[in-house]
């Protein structure tokens, strides 16, 4: 499926946008440009599947403190938070947590901050339950996925969860990339081995994100 010109718009070439896609001023543009396609308007469809999941293989706790990167609007910290969670929800961009506290401010449970998750604060250091990746990763250079990785074994305790909904397949045109980037379970795995037991994986592929994600790989994974 050849991708419609606005979604061309939405999900430029990497090759026009090389020195780009990973800055901030990259996403404060798409911001400021409310060019953003990945907001779902409410949480992610899949977020209480892959949170049943973490509850019944990795033991997660009522009341368990997550941390949500790259969160955009955080409908998904506002849904954590709602069922009884701690949750941490940060982006680089400013404008994208000025939108989130203009729905959720005062929602209890739910602390919303402007932050480089590429940069831990010595206070998140293993201060963490549970990650939950909406999509950062995959928003990410290919180049990028370990240090994404790293940084989130860095804020998880031991026995800690990390929760993705990865981006398996997408529909861009040929020779085109992204962002979004796939990742594969192969290389998932590889990127895990070296801190995480993987506990679960399963492929989505019902259109639950829309028209560019023809297929997630939902994973569950603990920290050794």
């Amino acid at each position: 499926m050849r991708k419609t010109s606005e979604e061309k718009k939405h999900f430029p070439s990497s090759k026009r946008n090389a020195q780009r896609i990973s800055s901030k001023d990259f996403w404060a543009d798409r911001w400021q440009n409310q060019n953003t396609p990945w907001d779902l308007a409410g949480p992610h469809p899949h977020l209480q599947m892959v949170v049943d999941l973490a509850k019944k293989l990795g033991g997660l706790s009522k009341g368990a403190k997550f941390s949500i990167p790259g969160c955009g609007r955080a409908h998904d910290g506002a849904q954590l938070a709602k069922d009884g969670y701690l949750v941490i929800a940060e982006d680089v961009v400013e404008r994208a947590i000025a939108e989130a506290k203009s729905q959720y401010q005062k929602l209890p449970g739910l602390t919303l901050r402007t932050g480089d998750f590429f940069n831990c604060p010595k206070e998140d250091l293993e201060a963490f339950d549970a990650i939950f990746d909406r999509a950062m990763m995959c928003a990410c250079p290919k180049t990028e996925h370990a240090a994404f990785v790293d940084q989130c074994a860095k804020r998880l305790k031991k026995g800690g969860l990390f929760l993705t909904l990865a981006f398996q397949e997408l529909n861009l045109d040929a020779g085109k990339e992204g962002p979004p980037y796939t990742i594969s379970e192969e290389e998932l795995r590889t990127l895990l081995s070296r801190n995480f037991e993987v506990l679960y994986t399963e492929l989505r592929n019902d259109g639950a994100t829309g028209v560019v994600v023809k297929m997630e790989l939902l994973c569950v994974a603990r920290k050794t």
